[in-house]
C-alpha cells in the first residue's frame, strides 16, 4: 500500500459519513443498510447471495466473508430472537504506515480527553479547486478543535496533516 495513512483517514471520513446510513441504529454493512432489530429472515437471504456466512459454534452469530478469492473478512452479525442484536463491521488493516497515523491521533485525542474534553461534534468539510482538493475531519471540543486534513495537489503527492486549534 503506497499511502496507508491516507487510506486510513479516508476510511475514517467514510465511516463518519455513512456509518449510520443516516440513523444511529443502522449501519451500511456488506452493501446493505442493517438496523438493530432487523429480521434475520429478511436480511440473511440478501447477504447470502453475495457473501459467505459462517456460523460460530452454537450461537446465532455469523462471520461474514466475501465470496471472491482470496476471501476478505467483512464482519460479524449476532441475532437474538431472530433479530439483529449486534454488528461488527470490519474496516480492514493497513500496514505499518497506518500505525504512525494512529499514534498521532491517539496521543492528540488522549491529551484532549485528559483535559476533560470527552464529547465532540464531528464536521466533514470538502473543497475542490482545479489544482487542489482538501478533505477535513473536524472534531470540535468546546473551545478546542482537532483537524485531520487530506490535501491532494494535481502536481504533488497527497499529504496528510493533523492540527489542534484552541479558540476563545
Amino acid at each position: 500500500m503506497k499511502h496507508p495513512i491516507m487510506l486510513i483517514l479516508i476510511l475514517c471520513a467514510s465511516c463518519l459519513s455513512d456509518a449510520s446510513a443516516g440513523k444511529p441504529d443502522s449501519i451500511l454493512f456488506a452493501g446493505q443498510i442493517v438496523k438493530i432489530g432487523s429480521p434475520k429472515g429478511t436480511l440473511f437471504p440478501r447477504l447470502s447471495t453475495e457473501y459467505n456466512l459462517n456460523k460460530i459454534a452454537d450461537m446465532d452469530q455469523w462471520l461474514v466473508y466475501t465470496k471472491d478469492s482470496p476471501s476478505r473478512f467483512v464482519g460479524i452479525i449476532l441475532f437474538e430472537n431472530e433479530k439483529v442484536s449486534f454488528i461488527n463491521k470490519d474496516w480492514g488493516s493497513y500496514g505499518e504506515g497506518s500505525n504512525q497515523a494512529f499514534e498521532v491521533l491517539y496521543q492528540a485525542l488522549s491529551n484532549i480527553a485528559e483535559q476533560g474534553n470527552k464529547v465532540a461534534t464531528i464536521n466533514i468539510v470538502e473543497s475542490k479547486e482545479p489544482q487542489e482538493s482538501i478533505k477535513e475531519i473536524i472534531l470540535q471540543f468546546s473551545t478546542r478543535r482537532f483537524l485531520i486534513s487530506i490535501i491532494k495537489h494535481s502536481d504533488k503527492p497527497p499529504s496528510i496533516s493533523f492540527s489542534e486549534l484552541l479558540e476563545k
